[in-house]
C-alpha cells in the first residue's frame, strides 16, 4: 500500500485529481518500459492499431511494449473521477457502491446487497470502446498541460489510435467539464460574496489626480474584472472584400459581409476573473446589454467591487461599486493616447487581459474553432483553471449538492433537469 502523494506517474508532472489521503494498491511506479499492467498480463487486449514502437528503438524489435504508459495508474485516476463526480448508488439500499470487480473495471458492486451496476452508464464515458484507463490519461494530461491544451492530434499521436477515436475521446472530456460548469460558477459567485460581504464601498474616481486609488476601503483584496477578446477572426484579405466595419467594435472582425451571407466565423469571449483567481469564459455573439448583462449578473454578486473598461459603462446602474478604466485616455501633451490609459485611480483590467493572453496562446493549438462549438472548448479550459484553484474535491461536492438541491424541487421520476444530470440516479444523462 503506497501513499499517492509520494508517487509520480510516468509522463505526468502531478496527480491533479488524486489529492488527499487516498491510497493505491498495485505495482510500484517504474519507468514506462518496465511497467507491466494488468491488461498486459491477461493478454493482448489493447487499443492500439499496432504495437507501440519507440522512436529510440530499432523498428525490427518484435517484443515492443503495447503501451508506454502505466495503465494501472491511469485506471486509478479514472476510478477517482468516477467516484467523486459520478458515484454509483445501489438501486435497493441507496448506498454508494464501493466494491469493484477485478476483471470488469467499469462495474461496481454493493457491499450489502451484492448488486452489480455499471459505473460509466449515464456518464460522458458511457459506451467507451477504448480501455477505461485512456479516459484517466486524457483527464490527467489535460490538467497537467494547463494553461496549454490537449488537442485531438496529441491524443491520437500518444495513444496511437485513429483520428475519429481521438476526437471522440476529446469530446467526452469536454462534456465532462461542461457538466461541472454550474458548480464552478456557483463556487466563483460564493467566493466573491464571502470576500466582500463586509467591505465598504469603493471611492469615486478623481479625474484631477489619477494616482488617488479608489480601492482604499477594501485594502489589498483582489477586485474582480471583466473584459472581452476575439480569438478567431476573418481577416480582410481572406474575406473577398468584406466590409471591415459591418458591425461596430470587436464584432467587426467576426462576421462576414452581407454580400457573403453575414455569417459569424470568429469567436468572441467574455472573460471574468480576479488576480490569482479562476477565470470564467463565455462565448458571446456581440457586446450588447441583453447579451452581456445576464452573464455578469450570474457571475458577480450585487454591489461587489467590479472593474471593466469603458465598453461596459452601461453597467453602473446595476452595481454601485462598478468602476471603469478609459483605455482611450488622451495625452495631455500633443496628440495621441496617454501612457496612463491602462489604469487610472487604481482601476484596471490587467488580470482579465492576462488570462485572455494565455487563452489566445493556448487556443492557437486548435488552429480554428467553429463558433457553435466554442463554448465546449471554453468550458473545458475554465474547468482546468478552477481545478487548480478550488480543487477537484470541492467542485465535485458542489456539483453533487446542486443535484440534490434540485432533486427536492423537481420530480425525481422524470428525466434530466440540470446540465444533463439525471436527478434520480445522481449521474449525468
Amino acid at each position: 500500500m503506497v501513499q499517492l502523494n509520494s508517487m509520480i506517474a510516468p509522463h505526468s508532472k502531478m496527480g491533479i485529481f488524486l489529492a488527499g489521503t487516498e491510497t493505491f494498491t498495485g505495482c510500484a511506479f517504474m519507468p514506462p518500459a518496465m511497467a507491466l499492467s494488468a491488461s498486459e498480463k491477461r493478454g493482448p487486449r489493447t487499443l492500439l492499431r499496432k504495437a507501440y514502437r519507440s522512436p529510440l528503438l530499432n523498428t525490427q524489435v518484435e517484443k515492443a511494449a503495447l503501451s508506454p504508459f502505466n495503465v494501472d495508474y491511469y485506471n486509478h485516476i479514472t476510478d477517482a473521477i468516477l467516484d467523486k463526480f459520478y458515484p454509483t448508488h445501489c438501486s435497493k439500499c441507496g448506498q454508494v457502491m464501493t466494491d469493484r470487480i477485478a476483471t470488469r473495471l467499469h462495474v461496481a458492486k454493493c457491499k450489502k446487497c451484492r448488486i452489480q451496476a455499471s459505473r460509466i452508464a449515464h456518464t460522458p464515458f458511457a459506451y467507451l470502446k477504448l480501455p477505461l484507463w485512456t479516459a484517466g490519461w486524457a483527464l490527467d494530461q489535460s490538467a497537467v498541460k494547463y494553461p496549454q491544451v490537449l488537442t485531438g492530434a496529441e491524443i491520437q499521436r500518444h495513444l496511437n489510435i485513429t483520428e475519429s477515436s481521438a476526437l471522440r475521446l476529446k469530446k467526452r472530456v469536454q462534456v465532462f467539464t461542461s457538466q461541472q460548469k454550474f458548480a464552478v460558477e456557483t463556487l466563483f459567485y460564493s467566493e466573491l460574496r464571502k470576500r466582500f460581504h463586509e467591505t465598504k464601498d469603493l471611492l469615486q474616481p478623481d479625474p484631477s489626480n489619477i494616482d488617488n486609488r479608489v480601492t482604499i476601503p477594501v485594502g489589498n483584496i483582489p477586485i474582480p474584472q471583466s473584459d472581452s477578446v476575439v480569438l478567431f477572426s476573418a481577416k480582410e484579405r481572406s474575406n473577398k472584400g468584406r466590409k471591415r466595419f459591418r458591425h461596430h467594435g470587436q464584432t467587426a472582425s467576426i462576421y462576414l459581409s452581407d454580400s457573403l451571407g453575414g455569417k459569424q466565423v470568429g469567436v468572441m469571449v467574455q472573460t471574468t476573473t480576479w488576480t490569482g483567481g479562476p477565470a470564467l469564459y463565455e462565448s458571446i455573439p456581440n457586446q450588447q446589454i441583453k447579451t452581456v448583462l445576464p452573464i455578469i449578473q450570474k457571475q458577480i454578486p450585487k454591489d461587489v467591487p467590479f472593474f471593466t473598461d469603458m465598453g461596459m459603462d452601461w453597467y453602473k446602474p446595476y452595481n454601485k461599486n462598478h468602476r471603469v478604466v478609459n483605455h482611450n485616455l488622451p495625452s495631455k501633451r500633443g496628440k495621441g493616447k496617454s501612457r496612463r490609459r491602462f489604469q487610472q485611480n487604481g482601476i484596471h483590467t490587467q488580470a482579465a487581459e492576462g488570462r485572455q493572453g494565455a487563452l489566445k496562446t493556448a487556443f492557437r493549438s486548435y488552429r480554428y474553432i467553429k463558433p457553435e462549438h466554442s463554448q465546449l472548448y471554453l468550458n473545458e479550459y475554465s474547468f482546468w483553471g478552477a481545478i487548480k484553484y478550488f480543487g477537484s474535491g470541492k467542485i465535485a461536492e458542489q456539483s453533487l449538492s446542486d443535484i440534490q438541491r434540485t432533486a427536492k424541487i423537481a420530480d425525481n421520476s422524470s428525466g434530466c433537469f440540470i446540465h444533463g444530470v439525471n436527478l434520480k440516479t445522481h449521474t449525468p444523462c
